[in-house]
């Protein structure tokens, strides 16, 4: 929602070049930190999403059931 406000108003050139300049720093980081985690230690990580993920979902598959023909 925010972001189709901003997209109808148009950002500031200032705030334009700070997001993707924050965008390009975060990837870095994300990159780094990734690279730097071994592989043992990821894997438990991804089953741990995967379960946040699976449990998160469980309420709106169960909403969407119920309505379901």
């Amino acid at each position: 929602m925010l972001n189709e406000h901003w997209e109808r108003r148009g950002l500031p050139n200032w705030a334009n070049i700070a997001l993707n300049r924050t965008g390009e720093v975060a990837a870095e980081a994300v990159n780094r930190v990734t690279d730097a985690v071994p592989e043992m230690v990821k894997e438990p990580i991804r089953r741990a999403g995967d379960a946040i993920a699976n449990t998160s979902m469980r309420p709106g598959s169960k909403a969407w059931s119920r309505y379901s023909i």
